[in-house]
């Protein structure tokens, strides 16, 4: 074996290192479950690091959640019907971190379902059910938003400003103004409004994408 050959192996460890070093960021986050760590989402919320998942069990949550700046890439999934009641109080879900992604609950008697700035970016809005809010049940200020999979009823409209933002089979029922969207790159499919008293669909931007959608019973779409 010549001296350049035993060189080499060496150099594969500081290399190695460097991997491991960039990979590290990317590994999975802890799993919280509420109430068998924390009785409230929020105390989930609180303890909770970037990149963690709080998994919320079947029950009534009389609370105002809110996701901090510094909380990027959390996930919150309800595990059965997980009921989150703002109690005329505030926001549902009150978002300020990029990356998060809410699935599975019930948001009702909300000021707005879920709100969203900072701008919260690649926000995901997963199989959601929102009732009864008094104002918007999606008011959301980021780009690359998801909406998909959510039943919204009895709210005052929902308000998207972001570019590409995506709804895909979602229903607003007796959404007092619709769905409005501002900014690039928007797509739309299989959406349904129902019962709007303003306009069904008020989009604004470049290059959208509407397929597969309905409006029934509604001023004007």
């Amino acid at each position: 074996m010549t001296s350049a050959a035993r060189s080499r192996p060496p150099l594969a460890l500081p290399l190695t290192a460097a991997l491991l070093a960039a990979v590290a960021p990317l590994a999975l986050g802890k799993t919280i479950e509420v109430p068998a760590d924390h009785a409230t989402i929020q105390l989930a919320v609180d303890h909770a690091g970037p990149g963690d998942k709080i998994v919320v069990s079947k029950g009534e949550y009389r609370e105002n959640v809110v996701v901090p700046a510094t909380r990027d890439g959390l996930v919150l999934k309800a595990d059965g019907a997980a009921i989150v009641d703002a109690s005329q109080l505030g926001d549902g879900f009150t978002v300020l971190a990029d990356d998060v992604r809410i699935v599975g609950f019930t948001i009702r008697h909300a000021a707005n379902g879920v709100r969203a700035y900072g701008p919260a970016d690649r926000l995901t809005l997963l199989k959601l059910t929102v009732l009864h809010g008094a104002n918007y049940a999606f008011w959301v200020d980021g780009d690359d938003l998801l909406i998909e999979d959510c039943d919204v009823r009895g709210c005052q409209g929902t308000s998207l400003y972001g570019d590409r933002t995506t709804i895909l089979d979602t229903t607003f029922r007796n959404d007092g103004y619709g769905v409005y969207a501002a900014g690039d790159d928007l797509t739309l499919n299989e959406v349904r409004v129902v019962g709007s008293d303003y306009v069904a669909f008020y989009l604004e931007g470049d290059r959208l994408s509407v397929t597969n959608c309905k409006a029934s019973n509604t001023s004007s779409s």
